[in-house]
C-alpha cells in the first residue's frame, strides 16, 4: 500500500484516484526506462471521446523546478526580506511509439459509444 500525496489516506497504486479525496495520479515507478510498454491513454479525436493504446518506450526528458519570489521593502525602498509565491515542478516525459512487432501496427484508436 502507499499513501495519496494529496491527503495521505492509503491507497491501492493500481487505482487511478483516490477514493477519499478523488485526486488521480499517474505511477510510473514500475516502469523500467529501459523495455517498451503499451501506453494507453483518453483523448478526443473530431470531437469524438476515444482511447488510443500504442508500444512506447518511456524515457524522462528532464525535471525543472522552479520558484517565484516576491520582495517586502521598507518606505524608503529598502529590501525587507523576500519569500515565495509559487513553485512549481515540470517534468517532460516522453513516449517514444514503435511499431508492435505481433501485430505490425502503431498504435489502435478504440472509438467510445
Amino acid at each position: 500500500m502507499r499513501n495519496c500525496p494529496n491527503c495521505g489516506a492509503p491507497i491501492d497504486p493500481y487505482m487511478v484516484h483516490c477514493p477519499y479525496c478523488n485526486t488521480y495520479y499517474f505511477d510510473l515507478t514500475a516502469f523500467d526506462c529501459s523495455k517498451k510498454c503499451f501506453v494507453k491513454f483518453k483523448t478526443s479525436i473530431n470531437g469524438q471521446e476515444c482511447y488510443v493504446t500504442a508500444l512506447a518506450k518511456p524515457t524522462l526528458e528532464d525535471a525543472t523546478i522552479e520558484s517565484n519570489t516576491m520582495d517586502c521593502v521598507d518606505p524608503f525602498g529598502n529590501k525587507l526580506v523576500s519569500y515565495a509565491t509559487g513553485r512549481t515542478c515540470n517534468l517532460h516525459a516522453n513516449f517514444c511509439c514503435q511499431v508492435n512487432p505481433e501485430d505490425k501496427t502503431l498504435f489502435v484508436i478504440e472509438v467510445e459509444e
